[in-house]
């Protein structure tokens, strides 16, 4: 289990539902984080694409902002 990821109740829960078997229980998150920090390149092709996308529409949203202009008109020109 991600120890990080559980709040107390959970956690109690698990406890309770699992009894002794719940002393086994071991913390993987230390692990879990850095296999998810190693990216193929797939993945990072895909992030610098979806950056280009957000930057496209943060630059119009922020072309938009202007005196006047109803906050409901901007937010649909950075969809």
């Amino acid at each position: 289990m991600e120890f990080d990821h559980l709040n107390l109740q959970m956690s109690q829960k698990f406890m309770n539902g699992f009894g002794k078997e719940a002393k086994d229980f071991q913390d993987v998150g230390v692990p879990t984080m850095k296999m998810r920090m190693v990216k193929t390149r797939e993945e990072l092709a895909l992030y610098k694409k979806t950056a280009r996308i957000a930057d496209i529409g943060g630059f119009a949203v922020r072309q938009a902002i202007a005196e006047g202009v109803h906050e409901h008109e901007i937010t649909s020109i950075g969809k």
